[in-house]
């Protein structure tokens, strides 16, 4: 988290309500810029755990938001390096 943050997620520049450039975040997962996976990581700690607790429950719901961000990210990153071999 950087000095501008705050405890829920917003940044002086960006409200936690907006959503993120979708193409500059992938672009900087695509790179391994932490400020992209720290940012995904956001964007999962919020929508994809109320979504994840309304459709699984509480139980071991931290675990289930980092194996699904784990997936995404991965998946983003290995999508990276097809691109370069082919």
């Amino acid at each position: 988290m950087t000095e501008n943050d705050n405890a829920v997620g917003e940044t002086a520049d960006r409200p936690a309500s907006t959503q993120p450039c979708w193409a500059d975040l992938v672009e900087k997962i695509r790179r391994n810029d932490p400020d992209g996976l720290e940012e995904l990581y956001r964007v999962f700690s919020r929508g994809v755990r109320f979504y994840l607790c309304r459709q699984l429950g509480p139980q071991d719901l931290d675990d289930r938001v980092h194996d699904t961000f784990l997936i995404v990210s991965q998946a983003i990153q290995a999508e990276s390096c097809a691109n370069r071999i082919a």
